[in-house]
Protein backbone atom coordinates (compact mmCIF):
# COMPACT_ATOMS: atom_id res chain seq x y z
CA UNK A 1 0.00 0.00 0.00
CA UNK A 2 1.63 3.56 -1.12
CA UNK A 3 1.65 6.45 1.54
CA UNK A 4 -1.10 8.06 -0.49
CA UNK A 5 -3.50 5.43 -0.61
CA UNK A 6 -2.49 4.79 3.46
CA UNK A 7 -3.25 8.09 4.68
CA UNK A 8 -6.75 8.03 2.69
CA UNK A 9 -8.01 4.70 3.53
CA UNK A 10 -5.67 2.98 6.04
CA UNK A 11 -4.99 -0.45 6.86
CA UNK A 12 -7.31 -3.08 8.56
CA UNK A 13 -5.57 -3.47 11.84
CA UNK A 14 -8.65 -4.47 14.18
CA UNK A 15 -9.16 -7.04 17.18
CA UNK A 16 -11.75 -8.96 15.49
CA UNK A 17 -12.30 -10.83 12.15
CA UNK A 18 -13.88 -8.42 9.59
CA UNK A 19 -17.40 -7.56 9.48
CA UNK A 20 -19.55 -8.25 6.54
CA UNK A 21 -19.04 -5.53 3.70
CA UNK A 22 -22.62 -5.59 2.88
CA UNK A 23 -23.13 -4.21 6.71
CA UNK A 24 -21.51 -1.21 4.45
CA UNK A 25 -24.85 -1.43 2.34
CA UNK A 26 -26.93 -1.07 5.33
CA UNK A 27 -25.46 2.01 6.46
CA UNK A 28 -26.21 3.32 3.04
CA UNK A 29 -30.21 2.60 3.14
CA UNK A 30 -30.02 4.60 6.59
CA UNK A 31 -28.76 7.64 4.71
CA UNK A 32 -31.05 6.70 1.62
CA UNK A 33 -33.95 6.54 3.77
CA UNK A 34 -33.20 9.82 5.58
CA UNK A 35 -32.59 11.80 1.96
CA UNK A 36 -35.61 10.31 0.94
CA UNK A 37 -37.88 11.90 3.84
CA UNK A 38 -35.97 15.49 3.07
CA UNK A 39 -36.31 15.56 -0.37
CA UNK A 40 -39.68 14.42 -0.45
CA UNK A 41 -40.16 17.37 1.94
CA UNK A 42 -38.53 19.78 -0.53
CA UNK A 43 -35.48 20.02 2.37
CA UNK A 44 -32.07 18.75 0.32
CA UNK A 45 -29.66 20.90 1.68
CA UNK A 46 -30.18 18.75 5.37
CA UNK A 47 -28.48 16.07 3.28
CA UNK A 48 -25.20 17.89 4.02
CA UNK A 49 -25.51 17.78 7.30
CA UNK A 50 -22.41 16.19 9.51
CA UNK A 51 -24.06 13.54 10.84
CA UNK A 52 -25.57 12.15 7.83
CA UNK A 53 -22.45 12.38 5.60
CA UNK A 54 -21.12 10.61 8.71
CA UNK A 55 -22.98 7.37 8.38
CA UNK A 56 -22.22 7.49 4.58
CA UNK A 57 -18.17 7.62 5.87
CA UNK A 58 -19.36 4.15 7.68
CA UNK A 59 -21.13 2.35 4.78
CA UNK A 60 -18.01 3.72 2.67
CA UNK A 61 -15.38 2.05 5.08
CA UNK A 62 -17.39 -0.79 5.50
CA UNK A 63 -17.90 -1.73 2.16
CA UNK A 64 -14.08 -1.48 1.27
CA UNK A 65 -12.75 -2.37 4.02
CA UNK A 66 -11.12 1.34 4.86
CA UNK A 67 -10.87 1.80 8.62
CA UNK A 68 -9.94 5.95 8.18
CA UNK A 69 -13.54 6.48 6.33
CA UNK A 70 -15.17 4.35 8.95
CA UNK A 71 -13.09 6.19 11.67
CA UNK A 72 -14.20 9.34 10.48
CA UNK A 73 -17.75 8.36 10.29
CA UNK A 74 -17.66 7.35 14.07
CA UNK A 75 -15.69 10.34 15.44
CA UNK A 76 -18.26 12.56 13.59
CA UNK A 77 -20.99 10.24 15.26
CA UNK A 78 -19.28 10.80 18.50
CA UNK A 79 -19.91 14.52 18.70
CA UNK A 80 -22.76 14.52 16.62
CA UNK A 81 -25.00 12.10 18.35
CA UNK A 82 -25.26 13.50 21.59
CA UNK A 83 -25.96 16.83 19.85
CA UNK A 84 -28.69 15.46 18.27
CA UNK A 85 -30.50 13.67 21.00
CA UNK A 86 -29.82 17.21 22.88
CA UNK A 87 -31.71 19.50 19.84
CA UNK A 88 -34.86 17.03 19.88
CA UNK A 89 -34.73 17.04 23.66
CA UNK A 90 -34.93 20.77 23.93
CA UNK A 91 -37.82 21.13 21.61
CA UNK A 92 -36.09 20.57 18.54
CA UNK A 93 -36.84 18.40 15.56
CA UNK A 94 -37.44 14.66 15.63
CA UNK A 95 -37.59 12.33 12.39
CA UNK A 96 -37.81 8.49 13.45
CA UNK A 97 -35.41 8.05 10.39
CA UNK A 98 -32.72 9.94 11.88
CA UNK A 99 -32.58 6.82 14.31
CA UNK A 100 -30.80 5.04 11.44
CA UNK A 101 -28.31 7.87 10.28
CA UNK A 102 -27.38 8.46 14.48
CA UNK A 103 -27.88 5.63 16.42
CA UNK A 104 -27.23 2.56 13.69
CA UNK A 105 -24.35 4.66 11.78
CA UNK A 106 -22.61 4.75 15.33
CA UNK A 107 -23.69 1.09 16.31
CA UNK A 108 -22.37 0.19 12.77
CA UNK A 109 -19.12 2.53 12.96
CA UNK A 110 -18.21 1.12 16.24
CA UNK A 111 -18.50 -2.47 15.16
CA UNK A 112 -16.12 -1.24 12.00
CA UNK A 113 -13.76 -0.41 14.23
CA UNK A 114 -13.69 -3.21 16.08
CA UNK A 115 -12.54 -4.94 12.95
CA UNK A 116 -10.85 -2.60 10.54
CA UNK A 117 -8.90 -0.67 13.73
CA UNK A 118 -8.89 3.16 13.86
CA UNK A 119 -5.48 4.86 12.43
CA UNK A 120 -4.09 8.00 14.35
CA UNK A 121 -4.75 10.75 13.66
CA UNK A 122 -7.85 10.26 12.26
CA UNK A 123 -9.57 13.17 14.68
CA UNK A 124 -6.83 15.74 12.95
CA UNK A 125 -8.49 14.52 9.35
CA UNK A 126 -11.54 14.98 10.13
CA UNK A 127 -11.15 18.13 11.64
CA UNK A 128 -9.75 19.32 8.04
CA UNK A 129 -13.19 17.68 6.24
CA UNK A 130 -15.41 19.31 9.17
CA UNK A 131 -14.11 22.71 8.39
CA UNK A 132 -14.58 21.95 4.59
CA UNK A 133 -17.92 20.63 4.73
CA UNK A 134 -18.68 24.43 6.93
CA UNK A 135 -17.57 25.78 4.08
CA UNK A 136 -19.47 23.84 1.52
CA UNK A 137 -22.49 24.25 3.67
CA UNK A 138 -22.42 27.74 3.49
CA UNK A 139 -21.74 27.82 -0.46
CA UNK A 140 -24.57 25.88 -0.87
CA UNK A 141 -27.34 26.10 0.88
CA UNK A 142 -29.66 28.67 1.97
CA UNK A 143 -28.99 30.76 5.09
CA UNK A 144 -31.71 30.28 6.90
CA UNK A 145 -31.01 26.45 6.95
CA UNK A 146 -27.79 27.30 9.19
CA UNK A 147 -26.50 23.69 8.29
CA UNK A 148 -23.90 22.27 10.00
CA UNK A 149 -23.79 25.76 11.78
CA UNK A 150 -22.30 26.99 8.57
CA UNK A 151 -23.97 30.71 8.98
CA UNK A 152 -23.63 30.94 12.47
CA UNK A 153 -24.98 29.78 16.60
CA UNK A 154 -28.22 27.98 16.43
CA UNK A 155 -31.46 29.98 17.82
CA UNK A 156 -31.05 31.41 21.13
CA UNK A 157 -27.51 31.45 21.33
CA UNK A 158 -26.90 34.39 19.22
CA UNK A 159 -25.93 36.88 21.93
CA UNK A 160 -23.41 34.73 23.49
CA UNK A 161 -20.83 34.72 20.01
CA UNK A 162 -21.27 38.39 18.90
CA UNK A 163 -18.83 37.41 16.00
CA UNK A 164 -18.81 34.14 13.66
CA UNK A 165 -15.28 33.82 13.20
CA UNK A 166 -15.26 33.18 17.14
CA UNK A 167 -17.85 31.28 17.10
CA UNK A 168 -16.33 28.79 13.90
CA UNK A 169 -13.00 28.56 15.82
CA UNK A 170 -14.93 27.15 19.40
CA UNK A 171 -17.01 25.02 17.65
CA UNK A 172 -13.66 24.01 15.31
CA UNK A 173 -11.45 24.00 18.72
CA UNK A 174 -14.38 21.68 20.65
CA UNK A 175 -14.96 18.92 17.91
CA UNK A 176 -11.23 18.77 17.60
CA UNK A 177 -11.08 18.36 21.35
CA UNK A 178 -14.14 15.37 21.10
CA UNK A 179 -12.58 14.37 18.02
CA UNK A 180 -9.39 13.32 19.33
CA UNK A 181 -10.44 12.18 23.00
CA UNK A 182 -12.61 9.67 21.07
CA UNK A 183 -10.13 8.57 18.82
CA UNK A 184 -7.83 7.81 22.08
CA UNK A 185 -11.15 6.11 23.84
CA UNK A 186 -11.51 3.64 20.75
CA UNK A 187 -8.01 2.75 20.52
CA UNK A 188 -7.36 1.88 23.70
CA UNK A 189 -10.76 0.26 24.41
CA UNK A 190 -10.49 -1.80 21.29
CA UNK A 191 -6.64 -2.99 20.57
CA UNK A 192 -6.03 -6.08 18.96
CA UNK A 193 -4.41 -8.06 22.16
CA UNK A 194 -5.72 -9.35 25.38
CA UNK A 195 -7.45 -7.26 27.22
CA UNK A 196 -6.26 -6.17 31.08
CA UNK A 197 -7.34 -4.79 34.11
CA UNK A 198 -9.49 -1.73 33.73
CA UNK A 199 -10.14 -2.21 29.89
CA UNK A 200 -10.37 -5.97 30.61
CA UNK A 201 -13.35 -5.22 33.03
CA UNK A 202 -14.92 -2.55 30.68
CA UNK A 203 -14.42 -4.53 27.76
CA UNK A 204 -16.77 -7.65 29.32
CA UNK A 205 -19.01 -5.45 30.34
CA UNK A 206 -19.88 -4.19 26.85
CA UNK A 207 -19.87 -7.90 25.75
CA UNK A 208 -21.97 -9.31 28.49
CA UNK A 209 -23.75 -6.01 28.10
CA UNK A 210 -24.81 -6.31 24.33
CA UNK A 211 -24.87 -10.10 24.42
CA UNK A 212 -27.46 -9.74 27.77
CA UNK A 213 -29.82 -7.41 25.13
CA UNK A 214 -29.33 -9.87 22.06
CA UNK A 215 -30.35 -12.78 24.31
CA UNK A 216 -33.50 -10.77 26.06
CA UNK A 217 -34.21 -9.64 22.37
CA UNK A 218 -34.30 -13.42 21.08
CA UNK A 219 -36.43 -14.37 24.21
CA UNK A 220 -38.86 -11.94 23.91
CA UNK A 221 -39.30 -12.41 20.23
CA UNK A 222 -39.41 -16.60 20.08
CA UNK A 223 -40.89 -17.17 23.30
CA UNK A 224 -44.36 -16.09 22.35
CA UNK A 225 -44.11 -18.23 19.27
CA UNK A 226 -43.57 -21.38 20.93
CA UNK A 227 -46.14 -20.65 23.13
CA UNK A 228 -48.45 -19.94 20.25
CA UNK A 229 -47.89 -23.96 18.54
CA UNK A 230 -46.20 -25.26 21.25
CA UNK A 231 -45.42 -29.15 19.61
CA UNK A 232 -42.04 -30.00 20.73
CA UNK A 233 -40.43 -30.23 17.15
CA UNK A 234 -41.88 -26.39 16.88
CA UNK A 235 -39.90 -25.49 19.90
CA UNK A 236 -37.25 -27.21 19.48
CA UNK A 237 -37.05 -25.93 16.25
CA UNK A 238 -37.41 -22.39 17.32
CA UNK A 239 -34.47 -22.86 20.24
CA UNK A 240 -32.23 -23.51 17.46
CA UNK A 241 -32.71 -20.58 14.93
CA UNK A 242 -32.22 -18.91 18.12
CA UNK A 243 -29.56 -20.73 19.42
CA UNK A 244 -27.49 -19.83 16.14
CA UNK A 245 -28.50 -16.59 16.01
CA UNK A 246 -27.35 -15.44 19.80
CA UNK A 247 -24.29 -17.64 19.04
CA UNK A 248 -23.01 -15.82 15.92
CA UNK A 249 -23.48 -12.57 18.32
CA UNK A 250 -21.47 -13.51 21.24
CA UNK A 251 -18.82 -14.88 19.24
CA UNK A 252 -18.70 -11.83 17.24
CA UNK A 253 -18.32 -9.44 20.35
CA UNK A 254 -15.85 -11.66 21.35
CA UNK A 255 -14.09 -11.61 18.48
CA UNK A 256 -13.80 -15.12 17.95
CA UNK A 257 -13.51 -16.49 14.20
CA UNK A 258 -14.84 -19.47 13.47
CA UNK A 259 -13.43 -21.86 10.44
CA UNK A 260 -15.61 -25.03 9.74
CA UNK A 261 -14.36 -27.69 7.41
CA UNK A 262 -16.00 -31.11 6.70
CA UNK A 263 -19.13 -29.81 6.65
CA UNK A 264 -20.02 -32.02 3.66
CA UNK A 265 -19.88 -34.93 6.14
CA UNK A 266 -22.37 -33.44 8.49
CA UNK A 267 -25.85 -35.49 8.21
CA UNK A 268 -28.93 -36.16 10.23
CA UNK A 269 -30.58 -37.54 12.10
CA UNK A 270 -26.51 -39.05 13.89
CA UNK A 271 -25.29 -38.37 16.98
CA UNK A 272 -23.12 -35.46 16.90
CA UNK A 273 -20.21 -35.63 19.20
CA UNK A 274 -17.25 -33.02 20.41
CA UNK A 275 -14.52 -32.56 22.40
CA UNK A 276 -15.94 -30.76 25.02
CA UNK A 277 -12.61 -28.05 26.26
CA UNK A 278 -14.79 -24.45 26.96
CA UNK A 279 -18.13 -22.66 26.75
CA UNK A 280 -17.36 -21.53 23.26
CA UNK A 281 -17.90 -25.27 21.94
CA UNK A 282 -21.58 -24.74 22.35
CA UNK A 283 -21.72 -21.47 20.48
CA UNK A 284 -19.46 -22.98 17.12
CA UNK A 285 -21.72 -26.35 17.61
CA UNK A 286 -24.86 -24.46 17.40
CA UNK A 287 -24.13 -24.44 13.50
CA UNK A 288 -23.88 -27.99 13.28
CA UNK A 289 -27.51 -28.64 14.81
CA UNK A 290 -29.88 -28.41 11.39
CA UNK A 291 -33.66 -28.32 12.66
CA UNK A 292 -34.30 -31.09 14.81
CA UNK A 293 -31.71 -31.54 17.45
CA UNK A 294 -31.43 -32.11 21.03
CA UNK A 295 -28.37 -30.76 23.00
CA UNK A 296 -27.11 -32.22 26.29
CA UNK A 297 -26.40 -29.90 29.02
CA UNK A 298 -25.94 -30.01 32.64
CA UNK A 299 -28.72 -29.78 35.14
CA UNK A 300 -27.22 -26.28 36.26
CA UNK A 301 -28.05 -24.59 33.05
CA UNK A 302 -31.98 -24.65 34.34
CA UNK A 303 -30.97 -22.10 36.78
CA UNK A 304 -29.10 -19.46 34.65
CA UNK A 305 -32.20 -16.80 32.87
CA UNK A 306 -32.98 -16.70 29.90
CA UNK A 307 -30.37 -19.59 28.42
CA UNK A 308 -31.87 -22.02 30.43
CA UNK A 309 -35.16 -21.22 29.72
CA UNK A 310 -34.48 -21.52 26.05
CA UNK A 311 -33.19 -24.81 26.33
CA UNK A 312 -35.99 -26.51 29.09
CA UNK A 313 -38.59 -24.89 26.16
CA UNK A 314 -36.62 -26.39 23.48
CA UNK A 315 -36.82 -29.83 24.89
CA UNK A 316 -33.46 -30.20 24.96
CA UNK A 317 -32.35 -32.73 28.02
CA UNK A 318 -30.50 -31.62 31.25
CA UNK A 319 -28.39 -34.25 33.04
CA UNK A 320 -27.50 -34.61 36.41
CA UNK A 321 -23.88 -35.86 36.31
CA UNK A 322 -24.14 -37.73 39.78
CA UNK A 323 -27.51 -38.92 39.08
CA UNK A 324 -27.34 -42.22 37.60
CA UNK A 325 -31.32 -42.57 37.40
CA UNK A 326 -31.55 -38.78 36.17
CA UNK A 327 -29.39 -40.02 33.83
CA UNK A 328 -30.77 -42.93 32.50
CA UNK A 329 -34.37 -41.30 32.34
CA UNK A 330 -33.10 -38.50 30.16
CA UNK A 331 -31.21 -41.07 27.83
CA UNK A 332 -34.31 -43.41 27.25
CA UNK A 333 -36.18 -39.88 25.94
CA UNK A 334 -33.69 -39.64 23.72
CA UNK A 335 -33.69 -42.45 22.55
CA UNK A 336 -37.40 -42.15 22.15
CA UNK A 337 -37.01 -38.93 20.03
CA UNK A 338 -33.54 -39.90 18.12
CA UNK A 339 -36.01 -43.17 16.54
CA UNK A 340 -38.61 -40.33 15.39
CA UNK A 341 -35.72 -38.53 13.54
CA UNK A 342 -34.37 -36.14 15.78
CA UNK A 343 -30.03 -36.00 16.26
CA UNK A 344 -28.33 -35.14 19.08
CA UNK A 345 -25.37 -33.48 19.89
CA UNK A 346 -23.62 -34.74 23.02
CA UNK A 347 -19.84 -34.43 24.45
CA UNK A 348 -18.51 -38.11 25.28
CA UNK A 349 -16.44 -36.87 28.00
CA UNK A 350 -19.10 -35.54 29.95
CA UNK A 351 -17.50 -32.43 31.16
CA UNK A 352 -15.61 -29.73 30.42
CA UNK A 353 -11.56 -30.83 30.11
CA UNK A 354 -9.27 -28.36 32.51
CA UNK A 355 -6.49 -28.82 30.14
CA UNK A 356 -7.50 -29.23 27.05
CA UNK A 357 -6.64 -32.88 27.02
CA UNK A 358 -8.98 -35.25 25.81
CA UNK A 359 -10.55 -37.02 28.91
CA UNK A 360 -11.82 -40.57 28.72
CA UNK A 361 -15.27 -41.18 27.05
CA UNK A 362 -18.68 -41.70 28.92
CA UNK A 363 -20.63 -44.90 27.50
CA UNK A 364 -24.00 -43.02 27.22
CA UNK A 365 -23.99 -41.32 23.77
CA UNK A 366 -22.68 -44.92 22.63
CA UNK A 367 -25.32 -47.01 23.96
CA UNK A 368 -27.88 -44.37 22.34
CA UNK A 369 -26.02 -45.38 18.95
CA UNK A 370 -26.46 -49.15 19.82
CA UNK A 371 -30.07 -48.87 20.84
CA UNK A 372 -30.99 -46.44 17.55
CA UNK A 373 -28.04 -47.36 15.05
CA UNK A 374 -27.55 -43.63 13.70
CA UNK A 375 -24.39 -42.83 12.79
CA UNK A 376 -21.61 -40.89 14.63
CA UNK A 377 -20.60 -38.17 13.34
CA UNK A 378 -17.26 -37.16 15.31
CA UNK A 379 -16.83 -32.88 15.51
CA UNK A 380 -13.27 -31.90 16.38
CA UNK A 381 -13.10 -28.66 18.01
CA UNK A 382 -9.19 -27.31 17.93
CA UNK A 383 -8.90 -23.93 20.07
CA UNK A 384 -11.42 -23.17 22.25
CA UNK A 385 -9.27 -23.71 25.52
CA UNK A 386 -6.93 -21.54 24.47
CA UNK A 387 -9.46 -18.33 24.29
CA UNK A 388 -11.39 -19.07 27.36
CA UNK A 389 -10.30 -21.95 29.88
CA UNK A 390 -9.43 -20.01 33.06
CA UNK A 391 -10.84 -16.66 31.89
CA UNK A 392 -14.25 -15.59 32.83
CA UNK A 393 -14.46 -14.11 29.18
CA UNK A 394 -12.95 -15.04 26.10
CA UNK A 395 -10.14 -12.91 23.87
CA UNK A 396 -10.08 -12.61 20.32
CA UNK A 397 -8.84 -15.31 18.14
CA UNK A 398 -9.82 -18.45 15.80
CA UNK A 399 -11.30 -21.75 16.20
CA UNK A 400 -11.03 -24.43 14.35
CA UNK A 401 -13.84 -26.74 13.69
CA UNK A 402 -13.60 -30.37 11.69
CA UNK A 403 -16.37 -32.53 10.95
CA UNK A 404 -15.22 -35.74 10.30
CA UNK A 405 -16.59 -38.37 8.22
CA UNK A 406 -19.38 -40.60 10.12
CA UNK A 407 -18.86 -43.50 11.49
CA UNK A 408 -21.75 -46.17 10.68
CA UNK A 409 -23.23 -48.51 14.21
CA UNK A 410 -25.13 -50.95 11.92
CA UNK A 411 -22.93 -53.73 13.01
CA UNK A 412 -21.95 -53.03 16.25
CA UNK A 413 -22.53 -55.54 19.17
CA UNK A 414 -23.34 -55.00 22.86
CA UNK A 415 -20.39 -57.29 23.92
CA UNK A 416 -17.61 -55.01 21.45
CA UNK A 417 -19.37 -52.00 22.52
CA UNK A 418 -15.74 -50.97 24.21
CA UNK A 419 -14.08 -51.41 21.27
CA UNK A 420 -16.49 -49.03 19.13
CA UNK A 421 -15.87 -46.19 22.12
CA UNK A 422 -11.96 -47.20 21.79
CA UNK A 423 -11.94 -46.73 18.02
CA UNK A 424 -14.15 -43.41 18.63
CA UNK A 425 -11.78 -41.88 21.04
CA UNK A 426 -8.78 -42.80 18.94
CA UNK A 427 -9.85 -40.70 16.35
CA UNK A 428 -10.26 -37.64 17.99
CA UNK A 429 -6.50 -38.64 19.97
CA UNK A 430 -5.55 -38.49 15.69
CA UNK A 431 -7.21 -35.68 15.21
CA UNK A 432 -5.57 -33.37 17.80
CA UNK A 433 -2.44 -34.87 17.98
CA UNK A 434 0.60 -32.18 17.76
CA UNK A 435 -2.48 -29.27 18.59
CA UNK A 436 -1.01 -26.91 20.66
CA UNK A 437 -3.93 -27.30 23.55
CA UNK A 438 -3.00 -30.71 24.22
CA UNK A 439 0.99 -29.92 24.95
CA UNK A 440 -0.08 -26.68 27.08
CA UNK A 441 2.02 -24.44 25.06
CA UNK A 442 -1.08 -22.18 24.47
CA UNK A 443 -2.66 -22.09 27.86
CA UNK A 444 -1.63 -19.20 29.85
Amino acid sequence: MNAVSHFFVGEPQGATPFVPRWWGLVAYAFYALHAGYFLAHGRPSDLLWGCHMATLGIGTGLLFRSPVFNGLGVLSLVFGTPLWILDFATGGEFFLTSMGTHLGGLALGIAGVRSLGLPRFTWAKLVALTAFLMWISFLLTPASANINLCQGPPTGWEDKFPSYPLFGVIVLGAAALQFFLAELALRWFFQPDEPKGFRRFLRDLHVFGLAGLGLGALFVSFAPLAVLWPTLAWRNHLSLTAGRLCSRLALYLCGVKVEYSGLENLKHPAILTFNHTSYLDFLVNAELTGTRCLVFGKRSLARLPIVGWAWAIGGHPLIQRDDREHWQVQLDRTERLLSEGYSTMVAPEGRRSPSGELLPFKKGPFHLALATRLPIVPVVIKGGAALLWERRSSIPGTIEVRVLPSVSTEDWKTETLDEHVDAIRSIYLSELEGSPVLNGSSRS
